[in-house]
């Protein structure tokens, strides 16, 4: 038997974030943390079910006060082992900065998503 119809709306997915130790956002993180990062994330923020996409990469800068920038690819969001050695000599002020991310969607699709930038406290 028919209980009858009722329209229903399907809502897209949405645009994943770059998240970095749990940092979503620009902000400031300490010295023993960013030595702990392997790899970053993506993740879907405020988003009510358990699906989780998939880091596609970016690109990690390293700003130290006085000294030129030094970049490295994070292909699958792995960070090389060079800069994780690199994080160690952080001083504060210096800056870290996340670009060029890419990460895919449990739908499929791929998103460029924003990147983020941590100064060492």
């Amino acid at each position: 038997k028919s209980m009858g119809s009722m329209p229903f709306r399907v809502k897209r997915l949405p645009k994943p974030s770059l998240s970095i130790l749990g940092q979503t956002e620009d902000g400031t993180i300490s010295k023993g943390r960013l030595v702990q990062l392997v790899k970053g994330k993506a993740i879907y923020e405020d988003f009510l079910f358990d699906l989780t996409p998939k880091c596609k990469g970016f690109k990690v800068t390293i700003y130290r006060n006085g000294e030129e920038p030094v970049d490295a690819d994070c292909p699958n969001g792995v960070v090389p082992s060079n800069f994780r050695k690199a994080f160690k000599r952080l001083r504060r002020g210096d800056r870290v900065s996340f670009s060029y991310a890419k990460a895919q969607g449990s739908d499929g699709v791929t998103h460029k998503i924003p990147g983020i930038t941590l100064t060492v406290q």
